[in-house]
């Protein structure tokens, strides 16, 4: 992955929490399936004030 070994930490971390509530059960992961929501996971930036969205 490009990026410093933090930015790779934090984008890691981002996709298995991502990752951990799409597949939490029972609620979560039946509306996934369903697609009546959609779980998404992103990196508030403080400097920017922008939220970057990792897929």
């Amino acid at each position: 992955m490009p990026g410093t070994l933090y930015e790779n930490a934090i984008k890691m971390n981002v996709i298995h929490a991502v990752d951990e509530l799409k597949n939490s059960a029972p609620i979560l992961s039946r509306f996934v399936q369903e697609k009546k929501i959609k779980i998404v996971g992103g990196i508030y930036h403080l400097e920017t004030g922008k939220v970057e969205l990792i897929s």
